[in-house]
């Protein structure tokens, strides 16, 4: 099992030279990996990766680095209060300015408070990923 504090210096490593590394970070159709196959020599292995790699809006996103040395598949999943405080829908924007309005209190305020309520929702607790 990778720790994360290897996989962060290795990272660090590979993008000091960053022609040698491709990172994707994406849901990716097949025929977006048929584009990038283009101009990258990509094996059946990082297609079917590239292919695999999933994207849920407020959860997570799924991404993989390709290097000469390393080849990895991760998941970011950002706190509660990131997600908060990255909304931009216009209709997130629009309950933002109706909490601010109705509770007269920041911005930031409205994000802790909206980041506090998603903890609370179970559509937002983050199952463990099993790939066969």
């Amino acid at each position: 099992m990778l720790t994360l504090a290897w996989m962060l210096h290795e990272l660090w490593q590979l993008w000091r030279w960053p022609s040698v590394v491709s990172a994707y970070s994406m849901e990716c159709p097949k025929e977006q990996v048929d584009q990038i196959a283009r101009f990258k020599d990509l094996t059946e292995e990082q297609k079917c990766m590239l292919l695999a790699a999933n994207k849920e809006p407020g959860k997570y996103t799924e991404g993989l680095v390709m290097a000469d040395k390393v080849q990895a598949f991760f998941r970011n999943i950002p706190s509660l209060l990131a997600l908060a405080l990255t909304m931009t829908e216009k209709h997130e924007i629009r309950e933002r300015a109706k909490i601010m309005a109705e509770e007269n209190c920041t911005e930031l305020e409205v994000a802790f408070k909206i980041a506090e309520k998603m903890n609370g929702d179970k559509k937002h607790q983050i199952l463990p990923c099993n790939r066969s």
